[in-house]
């Protein structure tokens, strides 16, 4: 068996900017058609969390992990924040085709409530499903374990959202977690 211990990134899809011990992006987006005005979501995540480069436009998407489970070969917490021109619930509505129903019992999102974290009011979302590890097409280290899936929507001013999507990986995802990646700032920049 092969573990990383330590990597580099050198993807021009990841820009690593640390404030203290916070790590920062910035979300932009067109406000409106009339592109003089773009909305920007500053995120600051604590440093123990890890970017991971999945080739996406940086200013749309950014996705962070946290902890590992050995036996399992995957993160504890997978998480994506994203800025959408949709609504909350139809940005929900997409995120829903990602839940796996192959491997055993799922649960599509289901939205809970509203809550406030860090002063601001989230739509609050849950699901999950049965995910399995290991090398695909093997039998080397092939394990069934539960997604715990969150997914915590900030409706932005002109009717797009900013969604946080926690993936608890056969674990669940506490309040704690929730705290530590909403933490971030919205405002408004002339271009």
């Amino acid at each position: 068996m092969i573990k990383i211990v330590e990597s580099k990134n050198y993807s021009s899809y990841v820009k690593i900017e640390k404030e203290g011990n916070n790590l920062i992006a910035k979300l932009k987006q067109f406000a409106d058609y009339n592109n003089d005005k773009v909305n920007l979501v500053t995120i600051k995540v604590p440093d123990k969390y890890e970017e991971v480069d999945k080739k996406q436009n940086r200013y749309e998407k950014r996705n962070y992990a946290y902890g590992y489970n050995e036996k399992l070969e995957v993160p504890n917490y997978n998480i994506e924040y994203s800025l959408s021109t949709f609504s909350a619930d139809s940005a929900i509505s997409i995120m829903d085709i990602s839940i796996k129903t192959s491997y055993g019992p799922s649960k599509k999102l289901t939205y809970i409530g509203k809550k406030t974290y860090n002063g601001k009011e989230f739509k609050i979302y849950e699901g999950g499903y049965t995910d399995i590890s290991g090398v695909m097409f093997t039998s080397v280290n092939r394990n069934k374990y539960y997604v715990y899936k969150k997914a915590l929507c900030y409706e932005m001013q002109n009717n797009g959202s900013f969604c946080v999507e926690i993936d608890g990986n056969d674990i669940k995802i506490t309040d704690e977690i929730i705290n530590e990646l909403t933490n971030f700032s919205v405002s408004e920049e002339e271009v």
